[in-house]
């Protein structure tokens, strides 16, 4: 394939994914725009909760676009998690890093209303099993509530544990726990009221959220892509494959053999019909920043920062979908050549249409045009003027998910980045006063980092 301009980012194959509607606060939505930044969501038929800075809200999802109902903000400060209660009045438990536990009245989905407040710092996500909820603490607890009155559940137990978990899921007696630094933890529930933490299992990389459908435990994985684990043995899980897109899975959901996720800039469907070989049916950018997705059906809805929007699965127009890896790239003082690997994890072959850059002594030196599908790659060489310290390649593919492929180019003798969901590297910093703190050190506590500008 020759040098050219790459084209715009349309192709004329129909798209594996479509946008069904969407709405955004930022655009005006009713009398004044909403600062909601969405965190956590759920569709149910007809209707969209979710939780972020705004509070709690519903949209109706009966229209041709999500028309927001209700805003119950409670207490200042953000809403973490939602968990919707089948109870006579229905129910949504919403958890608040400072508040706790709140029940909330759902029956008029135009007018929330308040039912009930348990205070507890750093509650996370939760899940329902029988007449008990379990909830997870940012500092590693697993905490029980007795909702045998869904109304008014009660404080049941809390068992310690190490780690900084953010969601879990259950099942008849167990529950995993997604924790962002010690990968998924797995915690016995024999009793109910006194969970029995068994272990973490290292997955090299921290665990943002999970979701199980039968014995298949899906997990969100950060930089280290979509991770799907056999429970057929539940108390030890065991991986049997990951997908890798080249970006950071931050979300999941899954409803029967298709599982959705988000990873920021991006929702994906992807068969998942053979876990051991998971296949992407298809990838829509979404224009805010994608937090959280919910499956309803061949469907997903997305909590999109700001805005909701849908979104349908068309598995058989599945094409290829290719990403880079990386999509930086980065050259050392006195170098001008390295490799760029393109990796086709849809379900058909793709192609190299052309390339270009904004470097006009740039090169790329593909070995032939064709990505194999399933997990094939294709490994590009790049030559890049040393007079030059940045730019950035376009490089044009048959694929309609993602036609056309950017990558930066970056002169740097830093090593990259840590990737999210890794661990961070030790440093030490000094203080006002001239000491010297190290983040190892810290380990156990809470850090916060400032950065601050002065212009």
């Amino acid at each position: 394939m020759g040098r050219g301009e790459c084209a715009s980012n349309e192709s004329p194959l129909a798209p594996s994914l479509e946008l069904i509607g969407r709405t955004d606060t930022d655009e005006g939505l009713g009398p004044t725009a909403l600062l909601i930044e969405l965190l956590d969501g759920v569709a149910v038929a007809g209707r969209y909760w979710a939780v972020g800075q705004g509070g709690l809200m519903s949209f109706d999802l009966t229209g041709d676009e999500p028309q927001l109902d209700d805003v119950f903000e409670g207490l200042s400060g953000r809403y973490y998690r939602l968990l919707l209660v089948e109870h006579d009045p229905p129910l949504v438990y919403v958890t608040h890093r400072d508040a706790g536990l709140q029940v909330i009245d759902r029956s008029d989905p135009a007018s929330l209303s308040l039912v009930h407040t348990t205070r507890m710092d750093g509650l996370g996500g939760m899940a329902h099993r029988n007449d008990r909820v379990y909830a997870t603490r940012h500092d590693g607890a697993m905490v029980v509530f007795d909702a045998s009155n869904p109304a008014l559940p009660n404080l049941a137990g809390i068992t310690e544990a190490p780690g900084h978990p953010w969601n879990v899921v259950a099942t008849a007696d167990t529950l995993y726990t997604a924790d962002n630094t010690r990968g998924i933890g797995v915690f016995g529930i024999d009793d109910p009221d006194n969970p029995e933490f068994i272990e973490h299992i290292d997955m090299g990389s921290g665990a943002l959220d999970l979701a199980i459908e039968g014995s298949t435990l899906v997990v969100a994985a950060g930089s280290a892509g979509l991770i799907f684990m056999d429970t057929s043995v539940a108390r030890s899980p065991v991986e049997v494959s990951r997908l890798w897109t080249g970006s950071p899975i931050v979300d999941v959901s899954v409803e029967g053999t298709t599982v959705w996720m988000v990873d920021h800039e991006a929702v994906w469907a992807v068969d998942a019909s053979q876990p051991e070989d998971p296949t992407v049916v298809g990838r829509m950018e979404t224009p805010r920043f994608a937090m959280t997705v919910s499956a309803l059906g061949q469907d997903a809805w997305v909590g999109d920062w700001t805005a909701v929007g849908g979104y349908r699965s068309r598995a058989e127009r599945s094409q290829s979908t290719i990403v880079a890896q990386p999509d930086t790239l980065r050259l050392a003082t006195g170098r001008h050549t390295t490799t760029l690997n393109l990796l086709n994890v849809g379900a058909i072959d793709g192609e190299i249409v052309r390339w270009n850059a904004s470097e006009a002594a740039a090169a790329l030196d593909f070995s032939r045009s064709n990505v194999p599908a399933s997990g094939g790659s294709l490994t590009v060489e790049l030559s890049w003027p040393e007079s030059s310290d940045n730019g950035q390649l376009c490089i044009e593919t048959t694929d309609p998910t993602t036609p056309t492929i950017n990558v930066n180019v970056q002169r740097s003798d830093q090593s990259l980045s840590v990737p999210l969901g890794a661990a961070a590297p030790d440093f030490e910093l000094p203080t006002l006063d001239g000491a010297r703190v190290r983040l190892s050190e810290q380990l156990g506590h809470p850090v916060l980092l400032v950065y601050f500008a002065t212009w």
